[in-house]
C-alpha cells in the first residue's frame, strides 16, 4: 500500500496464503485481521491500526513507529514479531500459548496496558525498554489528513476509523460490565507461566502490576524498575492482587508468592540488594497471612503463633535481613535495658544511689555474650541478677547474629 493511500479494514482468513505485505509511512488504513492463514511477511511504519492474529503463520512481522490501539495475539500462531518505538494502548495475550517456534520482541515501546491471562511462553518473549503510557494516545484528526478539499469517500473512511478508536477507548477505560475499566497504566499476569521471558531496562514499577497465581521464577530482569519497588521520594509501589479483596488471606498469600518469586529471580542473578528487599516484603506478608490463620486456631502457644513471633522479632531486629543499622541499634538497646535491670537487681542503680562512672565502662563488657558473671566487682548476685544476665546474653547474641546476617547480604554469592 503506497502513495498516501487510504483504506478500510484488512482481513486475511479462511486458510489463505499471501506474499509480502508492506505499508509505507504516508498511508492510512483500518485494522488488520490474520486468521488461520499464512503471510510471507508484514512490515509497516508510522501507521495507526490495530492487529488481530489467530492461528496465523507470519515468518516476519515488523512494526516501526506505529500507534496501535490493540495488539491481540491468540492461540495457534507461529510468528517472528518485532515491534520497535511503537505506542500501544493494549497488548492482549489471553488464552494463548506462545509456541516454541515463535519470537515476540518489543523494543523501546510505550504501553498503556499489557494483559497476560492464561498465557504460557514456550517460545521467546523479549521486552526491552518498555515504558508505561500515562494515558491512551490521542487519535489523528481526520480533517487534517483529508486536506482542504477532501474526497468525500476518503473523509468518511477516516471519520469511521476515528469512531472505531473512540469505541476502543470506551472499552479500554469504561466501567461497564464488558469493559476493562483500566484507569491507570496496567501490567497484568494472571494464571500464566512466563517461561524464560526477558525484561531488560523496563519500567515495570511505573505500571499498576496485577498478579494472581502465575509462575515467573525463570524470568530474567535487568535494569529498569521492578514491581513493588518505590521510585522517587513520593512514589508508591503499585502492586495489586487481581480479583482478590485486599487484606484477606488469599491476598496476602498471593503477595507472598509474587515477592518470593521476585526474590529468587534476583538471587539467581546475584542482585543481593533487590533479593533482600523482596525477602523482607515476603516475610511481611507471610506474617500477616499467619495472623489471619491464627484467628481460626485455639490457644496461645500454637505453632502458628510461634511463627508470628519469630517473624515479628526478625522484623524488629534487622528488618528481615535488610538493615544492619537496625540490628546494631537492637543489640545495643537490648543490652542497655538488661544491663540496667542487672544493676538494679544488685542495688547499684537506684534513684537514691550516685552513679558510679565505672559502670559505664562495664556496659561494654556486658555487651560480650561470654562475659564473666561477676564482672561487676563487689556485687552480690541473686535470682533477679542471674535472670537479667542470662536473658541479656541470649538476646545480645541473637542481636550480634542479626548484625552479621544483615551485613552479609552484600557479600553473598
Amino acid at each position: 500500500i503506497f502513495g498516501a493511500s487510504t483504506t478500510g479494514n484488512f482481513g486475511i482468513d479462511g486458510a489463505s496464503t499471501t506474499g509480502d505485505f508492506g505499508i509505507d509511512g504516508a498511508s492510512t488504513t483500518g485494522n488488520f485481521w490474520v486468521i488461520s492463514s499464512q503471510c510471507a511477511g508484514f512490515t509497516a511504519s508510522d501507521l495507526y491500526a490495530s492487529f488481530y492474529l489467530q492461528a496465523a503463520t507470519i515468518p516476519q512481522f515488523r512494526l516501526t513507529n506505529c500507534h496501535i490501539p490493540t495488539l491481540e495475539i491468540r492461540s495457534g500462531c507461529k510468528l517472528e514479531a518485532y515491534l520497535s518505538n511503537c505506542t500501544i494502548n493494549l497488548i492482549d495475550l489471553q488464552h494463548l500459548t506462545l509456541s516454541k517456534d515463535s519470537v515476540v520482541s518489543l523494543l523501546s515501546c510505550r504501553v498503556y496496558a499489557c494483559l497476560m491471562e492464561e498465557f504460557a511462553v514456550l517460545g521467546q518473549l523479549y521486552l526491552r525498554q518498555l515504558k508505561p503510557l500515562s494515558a491512551p494516545f490521542a487519535w489523528y484528526d481526520p480533517s487534517a489528513i483529508a486536506g482542504e478539499n477532501p474526497n468525500e469517500a476518503k473523509l468518511n473512511l477516516l471519520q469511521r476509523h476515528a469512531k472505531v478508536y473512540a469505541e476502543h477507548l470506551e472499552f479500554l477505560t469504561g466501567k461497564g460490565g464488558k469493559q476493562l475499566n483500566l484507569n491507570t497504566p496496567t501490567f497484568r499476569i494472571v494464571q500464566s507461566s512466563l517461561g524464560k521471558t526477558e525484561f531488560t531496562n523496563c519500567d515495570l514499577g511505573g505500571f499498576r502490576f496485577e498478579f494472581n497465581n502465575a509462575k515467573i521464577t525463570e524470568v530474567f530482569m535487568s535494569g529498569g524498575t521492578v514491581p513493588g519497588e518505590k521510585v522517587g521520594s513520593n512514589a508508591k509501589p503499585m502492586v495489586s492482587i487481581y480479583s482478590e479483596p485486599e487484606g484477606k488471606l488469599a491476598w496476602h498469600e498471593q503477595k507472598v508468592s509474587l515477592y518470593n518469586q521476585l526474590k529468587k529471580i534476583f538471587d539467581n542473578q546475584g542482585d543481593i540488594y533487590r533479593a533482600t528487599f523482596f525477602q523482607a516484603k515476603t516475610a511481611e506478608h507471610q506474617k500477616q497471612s499467619l495472623k489471619l490463620r491464627q484467628n481460626n486456631e485455639n490457644g496461645w502457644l500454637t505453632p502458628t503463633r510461634w511463627d508470628i513471633w519469630t517473624l515479628q522479632l526478625n522484623q524488629l531486629s534487622n528488618l528481615h535481613g535488610e538493615s544492619w543499622g537496625r540490628a546494631l541499634g537492637f543489640t545495643t538497646g537490648i543490652a542497655a535495658i538488661f544491663y540496667m535491670l542487672f544493676l538494679w537487681s544488685i542495688g547499684r542503680l537506684t534513684l537514691w544511689t550516685p552513679l558510679d562512672p565505672d559502670l559505664i565502662g562495664q556496659y561494654f563488657e556486658f555487651l560480650i555474650p561470654t562475659h564473666k558473671t561477676d564482672f561487676v566487682k563487689g556485687a552480690t548476685l541473686n535470682f533477679g541478677s542471674y535472670m537479667a544476665d542470662f536473658v541479656g546474653r541470649v538476646l545480645i547474641g541473637y542481636g550480634i547474629f542479626q548484625v552479621i546476617n544483615a551485613f552479609r547480604r552484600h557479600g553473598k554469592k
